[in-house]
């Protein structure tokens, strides 16, 4: 049916028959707003999921890396390295 036949067929209705059509696409277009904005709410919850892993990820590197030099600065402490040696070795 195209854009004419639609018209057509709109005015031939009866009333009550109009109101129930627009009942019908009033509720059809808030069910499509209502699945538009549940895509957009789970789409944004699995992006700030993947974001926050990301972020967990990269700070758990760096206390990582923060708790090894740690560790083997203080090991070098106990083998006689001086603070100076420790600290250009740490730096790079």
């Amino acid at each position: 049916m195209d854009g004419k036949e639609s018209v057509v067929v709109i005015r031939n209705m009866s009333p009550e028959e109009k109101l129930r059509e627009l009942a019908w696409q009033r509720e059809t277009m808030l069910h499509d707003k209502a699945t538009a904005l549940r895509f957009a709410r789970e789409t944004g919850y699995a992006e700030g999921e993947e974001k926050g892993r990301e972020e967990g990820i990269a700070e758990g590197i760096e206390k990582g890396e923060a708790n090894i030099k740690s560790k083997l600065a203080k090991k070098m402490r106990e083998q006689g390295y001086s603070e100076e040696v420790i600290q250009s070795l740490m730096s790079e």
